[in-house]
Formats: structure tokens, sequence, C-alpha cells
């Protein structure tokens, strides 16, 4: 099997959050994350940000991105974007909610095998989940150039944490 068998389809389609109207810029914010039972459920402290009621928050969620936007002192502020999220989810059937100081965002997953090291796809989160979906592939780099297949081999194998076998 290649690598490519072990890519998502190029028929899956990604979607990009509606634009926020914030007029100040995302703040960097902790949150926790946790992965269980075929849902991720992420929590984002707002402890701080003066929030009164849920009906200053707003959650916006598709099957691939995730907008989190809160209105404090007058001003709705970006808490959250995630333009693309580890995997698909079942945006239909998100729940979120205040519990004392933070903001609870259940997703469904649509893969609910596949363990999420994070909340978003970036090359930290693929590289740290990438072993669970190659076990047992071969990857095999393929071009014109030896250099150049050597050195993306090596930085594949640095990034999922094997060694790797050049063959010449």
């Amino acid at each position: 099997r290649s690598l490519l068998a072990a890519s998502p389809p190029a028929s899956r389609l990604r979607f990009r959050p509606r634009t926020s109207l914030s007029a100040s810029p995302a703040a960097a914010h902790d949150y926790e994350f946790t992965d269980t039972n075929g849902e991720v459920e992420l929590r984002l402290d707002i402890g701080k940000l003066g929030i009164e009621s849920s009906r200053d928050v707003f959650v916006d969620v598709d099957d691939m991105s995730l907008l989190i936007r809160a209105k404090s002192d007058g001003t709705l502020r970006t808490l959250m974007n995630v333009g693309t999220l580890f995997d698909r989810v079942k945006s239909s059937e998100t729940i979120w909610f205040i519990d004392e100081d933070q903001l609870v965002v259940n997703l469904k997953k649509v893969e609910q095998e596949l363990k999420w090291p994070d909340i978003d796809e970036s090359w930290k989160s693929l590289t740290a989940g990438i072993t669970q979906l190659l076990t047992g592939i071969s990857v095999h780099i393929v071009g014109d150039s030896t250099d150049i297949n050597e050195a993306v081999a090596k930085e594949i194998a640095e990034g999922i944490g094997v060694s790797p076998s050049l063959y010449k």
C-alpha cells in the first residue's frame, strides 16, 4: 500500500468558517482537549472575559471547521478559529454550554475510532496521529531527484518518529 492509500479521499470537502466580525484580534487562549468514545471535547477558559450569559457566545461549526466568538465589553471577539479540524465532525450534533468559567464544546466525530491528538489539523497533530493510520503501511517516495527524495523521507520519518530505510 502506498501513502496515497492512507490519505483522505480527494472528494473530501473542506469548508471555511464565516469571517469574524470582531474588531479586535483573536487572543491566545488556553484550552483543554479530550477525545473519548466517538466525540471530542474542547474546554476554553472564559472566566476573565466578562461574559454575562450564553447569549454572548457564538459557536459556528461545520464538518471541518470551528469558529468561537464571544461578546464582552460590547465587542465581539474571536476566541478560537480552527479553519481545518483534525478530521470531520457531525456539525448538527454539536453541543456547547458554559460550565463555571469554561466554555465546553462537544463535537461528535464521523470516524469514531480515529483518535485525535488535538483539535486542529496541524503538522504537530498530524505527526502525532499519523502512526495509527500508517500501521503496517510502507511509504515509498518516488521522484526524479535522489537527494530530494532522501530529504523528504528524512523529514517524514522524523515527523512520525521512525527511521527511514533508504534504498538506492
